[in-house]
C-alpha cells in the first residue's frame, strides 16, 4: 500500500492553474555579479504584498 509522492512543481503548477490560489515559486540563489571591494555593504530582502489583498 505504497502511495507515490507528489511532485512538488506538479502541484505548484495544478494550483496555479486555478483563480483561487496563486503560488509563490521559490527563490533561487543569485551568483556573485562582482567581487567585493571592502566597501561596506548591507543585506536587504524585499516583500511586495499583493496589491489585491489591500483593495476594499
Amino acid at each position: 500500500m505504497s502511495e507515490a509522492v507528489p511532485n512538488l512543481a506538479d502541484l505548484a503548477d495544478i494550483l496555479s492553474a486555478s483563480d483561487d490560489y496563486r503560488v509563490q515559486r521559490r527563490l533561487m540563489p543569485r551568483s556573485t555579479i562582482t567581487r567585493p571591494d571592502g566597501t561596506p555593504t548591507k543585506t536587504a530582502i524585499l516583500i511586495e504584498p499583493d496589491p489585491k489583498v489591500f483593495q476594499a
